[in-house]
C-alpha cells in the first residue's frame, strides 16, 4: 500500500474535509481501487493521508483526475459516467433540478437500476423521496442536497457544476492537494468560508469579489454521493450531516478520525447515531461515544443568512475534541 500525503485537505474547513473525502470516493469507485483508505493520522489542522494500491504520488493522482475531467468535458457530462443528469434546463428560468417532481424522481429510479454511475450520484444531487407538502396543500417538487441549496436569485445545480469544469485544470488540482491558491471571480460554490473577500472601506455598495479554490471545490462536490438526501419520515427531507435544529436550521457537522478509513466505513461514520445526535444537540454525555468510534474531533459550519437567501458557509467551529 501507498501513502499520499495531501497536505492542503485539512479537516478544519468543510471545503477541505469534502475535498477530502470526495478524493477518497474518486480513487475507490471512479478509479476502482477497493483498498483506498482516508485519514487524518497527525490530527484535524493538519492535511489528510490517503492509502491505496494504484497510485503512489501526489502526480500520478493528479494526472488521473486531470484525465477524467478531460473525459468529462469531452461527453459533455457534469457527473462522472453520467450523461443527461442533473438536467440543463434552458434560457433564465429557474434551476430545473429544483422543479423536479415526484413523477420524475420515480423516472430518474427507473433508470438508474440500469445505471450504476447515475444510481450512486442520484440521491447525492436531489432526494428521490415524498415531496414536501405546502400549507396550502400543494405539493412541492423534490429536495435537493443542502450542499447545493444556496446562493441569491436563481442560481442553477447544473451552471454550478459546470461553471467548476470550466475553470479547473491540473494546475488547479494539483493546488487542491499541495497548497490552495485562489482564482479570482470563483466562488466556491458555496462551500468555501473564504470565497467571498470583504469589501474594501468605501466600496460597501458593491458585490465583493470572489476568491474560491476551483481544484478543492471539485473534489468538494465528488464527496456527494457521501450525503445522500433521504426522508426521515413522510413528506420530509434531510441531507446527510445537516442537523436541523430551531437554533441552528441549517447546520452541517462533519466527525475527523485519524485511522485509515475505507468509503463504506466513512458513510457508516457519518450516519452514525452518534455522530447525527451530536450534530443535533451537542450533549456532553455523547463524547464517550465519539472517542468510541476513534474519533479525533468534530467541527460544525452554518450557512451565512443574506436576506432570503443562504450564503457560503461559515468558518468552521470545533465542537468536540478527543483531547
Amino acid at each position: 500500500m501507498n501513502l499520499i500525503e495531501l497536505p492542503a485537505l485539512s479537516a478544519d474547513s468543510a471545503l477541505g474535509f469534502l475535498a477530502a473525502v470526495g478524493t477518497l470516493r474518486l480513487v475507490a469507485e471512479e478509479f476502482g481501487d477497493d483498498s483506498a483508505r482516508l485519514g487524518w493520522p497527525d490530527g484535524p489542522y493538519c492535511g489528510a493521508v490517503l492509502s491505496c494500491a494504484r497510485f503512489s504520488s501526489v502526480d500520478e493522482l493528479v494526472t488521473a483526475i486531470t484525465e477524467l475531467v478531460a473525459v468529462m468535458k469531452s461527453a459533455n457530462q457534469l457527473i462522472p459516467g453520467v450523461d443527461g443528469f442533473p438536467p440543463r434546463g434552458e434560457g433564465d428560468s429557474a434551476d430545473p433540478t429544483s422543479r423536479l417532481s415526484i413523477a420524475d424522481g420515480r423516472g430518474l429510479v427507473a433508470s438508474a437500476r440500469s445505471r450504476e454511475p447515475l444510481s450512486r450520484w442520484l440521491t447525492g444531487i436531489v432526494g428521490v423521496v415524498p415531496p414536501l407538502v405546502f400549507n396550502t396543500g400543494e405539493v412541492g417538487p423534490l429536495e435537493k442536497s443542502r450542499f447545493l441549496k444556496a446562493g441569491p436569485g436563481t442560481v442553477w445545480v447544473p451552471r454550478t457544476l459546470a461553471g467548476i469544469l470550466g475553470v479547473v485544470d491540473g494546475i488547479g488540482i494539483s493546488e487542491a492537494f499541495t497548497g490552495w491558491r485562489r482564482r479570482d471571480g470563483f466562488l466556491g460554490a458555496y462551500l468555501d468560508d473564504r470565497a467571498d473577500v470583504e469589501v474594501a472601506t468605501g466600496q460597501e455598495h458593491r458585490a465583493p469579489p470572489k476568491r474560491g479554490v476551483p481544484g478543492a471545490t471539485l473534489l468538494a462536490i465528488m464527496a456527494l454521493p457521501c450525503f445522500p438526501v433521504r426522508s426521515p419520515g413522510p413528506f420530509s427531507a434531510e441531507t446527510v450531516g445537516w442537523a436541523a435544529t430551531k437554533a441552528a436550521p441549517k447546520g452541517f457537522s462533519w466527525p475527523v478520525w485519524p485511522a485509515a478509513m475505507s468509503i463504506p466505513s466513512v458513510e457508516a461514520l457519518l450516519d452514525h447515531p452518534a455522530v447525527a445526535s451530536f450534530g443535533r444537540h451537542e450533549p456532553t454525555a455523547r463524547s464517550v461515544d465519539l472517542a468510541g468510534l476513534g474519533l479525533s474531533a468534530m467541527f460544525r459550519t452554518l450557512r451565512i443568512a443574506a436576506g432570503n437567501n443562504d450564503a457560503a458557509l461559515m468558518s468552521a467551529r470545533l465542537v468536540w475534541s478527543a483531547g
